[in-house]
């Protein structure tokens, strides 16, 4: 994914979620398993990154 240029001219952050798997379980919750892993550290810190992912931020 490409969101164009850095207003900054930072480098864009990459990562790796391949690993990610979403499944619904038998009670119906959605459970995420795997990890993501940071292919190129950019623009968006690792702060910002585990706000989202969380536990499956790969460390």
């Amino acid at each position: 994914m490409d969101g164009g240029s850095s207003p900054k001219g930072e480098a864009s952050t990459i990562l790796d979620m391949t690993d990610l798997v979403d499944a619904i379980e038998d009670s119906g919750e959605l459970k995420t398993t795997g990890k993501a892993r940071i292919v190129r550290r950019g623009a968006l810190s690792i702060d910002k990154l585990k706000l989202v992912l969380g536990e499956h931020l790969e460390a």
